[in-house]
């Protein structure tokens, strides 16, 4: 059951990234892709089986290895999907042993908060 739950919320979600606009090149295109194509789920046998879309493959197959590593063990414990996201910027700071300034808009625009939540900075920091 859990597992069916899983994929059928994973088909919901999506990811953000930005490229430069081909038509407008002095401009970013903010984009929104989901993970999976289709998505099943194999009743009785515990079994997902998944496409992923063809930007994620797209993307994943630019990855040269300019990313963040981090310990599971330490990000398991952490139950918020923003902790998450707070976790894994501040893993890819850790190198430069400074982190640089980050604008409260910016924070909402990685953590992909809508413009109508948490309107108020003290929502936020809760």
């Amino acid at each position: 059951t859990a597992l069916r739950e899983a994929s059928e919320n994973l088909f919901t979600r999506y990811f953000t990234y930005s490229v430069q606009s081909e038509k407008f090149p002095t401009h970013q295109e903010h984009r929104k892709a989901r993970w999976v194509w289709n998505i099943a789920y194999v009743e009785g046998q515990g079994l997902v089986k998944l496409a992923f879309t063809p930007d994620l493959i797209k993307l994943a197959g630019k990855l040269k290895g300019d990313f963040s590593r981090y310990h599971l063990k330490q990000k398991a414990p952490l139950t918020s999907v923003y902790a998450h996201r707070l976790y894994e910027m501040m893993m890819q700071w850790r190198k430069s042993k400074t982190v640089p300034s980050v604008s409260y808009n910016e924070l909402r625009h990685r953590f992909d908060i809508d413009d109508k939540e948490y309107k108020r900075i003290a929502n936020f920091k809760a």
